[in-house]
């Protein structure tokens, strides 16, 4: 009988110490609340960016991930892709953001030049919400997160995601070439940084996305006889129009 009174306490021990005084710790469970986001800043800015740049890793109440690999697309379509985790590794995650500091808000050191990478590391957890910036000579516990966040975004196992709409960037190009004439109402929508925004739904958005499988990234379109460079940006679901997306 002592015996089992003992493994009892025991077992009682464990469990409390993972639970902690307050109870198994409870993140949102929305599909469209967001909880953890890398986003990579590659440098110089295209003509869109960061606005057009689709996040890294963005993760969402019910355990999914949106992942993109950079360079990955269909003509000038991101390819970007879902997978489902389970609840421990949402919670591991978390535990890594937190120890890399995603709650500090941290800003690189401020001599970073025009040119360096800068990674942004988004994580909300219900109570308490933190974005951070990192340069590409950060801490140990951010890289180690950055690594696993990129093998989901490579992961084999991932399947596409299906938008329900798609924002279309465009900012000013001195090209010398005359470009196609964009038959999609106008590029000059709303501002976002140095680019315009422009969301597009279903029906017009599959005409849209055609167009963009057959172009190549950074392809010039005609808008009133000016000259736009064109980006093509998924919106995923926490993103309901321009405004979600940033500016600088």
């Amino acid at each position: 009988m002592k015996r089992i009174l003992v493994a009892i306490a025991v077992a009682l021990a464990v469990v409390l110490s993972g639970c902690g005084a307050g109870g198994p710790r409870k993140l949102p469970t929305d599909p469209n609340t967001l909880i953890l986001r890398l986003v990579e800043l590659q440098g110089l800015a295209k003509p869109g960016e960061p606005a057009a740049i689709v996040p890294t890793f963005s993760l969402y109440g019910d355990g999914r991930a949106i992942v993109m690999d950079a360079g990955s697309y269909s003509g000038a379509l991101p390819n970007v892709r879902q997978l489902r985790l389970p609840q421990e590794r949402v919670l591991q995650l978390v535990k890594k953001a937190e120890d890399a500091g995603a709650m500090d808000n941290r800003n690189p050191d401020t001599d970073l030049g025009p040119d360096t990478p800068i990674f942004l590391l988004t994580l909300d957890t219900g109570k308490d919400t933190g974005t951070s910036r990192y340069g590409p000579d950060d801490d140990r516990e951010f890289k180690e997160l950055q690594e696993a966040l990129h093998a989901y975004a490579k992961s084999g196992s991932a399947k596409l995601y299906v938008h329900s709409k798609l924002a279309v960037l465009a900012a000013a190009d001195d090209a010398p070439s005359p470009g196609r004439v964009w038959t999609f109402g106008t590029l000059h929508g709303e501002a976002r940084g140095t680019a315009f925004c422009t969301v597009y739904s279903a029906p017009t958005m599959g005409k849209v996305e055609q167009v963009a499988r057959a172009a190549k990234p950074g392809a010039v379109w005609l808008d009133a006889d000016i000259p736009y460079g064109v980006a093509f940006r998924p919106l995923l679901p926490d993103e309901a129009d321009c405004k979600a997306l940033p500016e600088r």
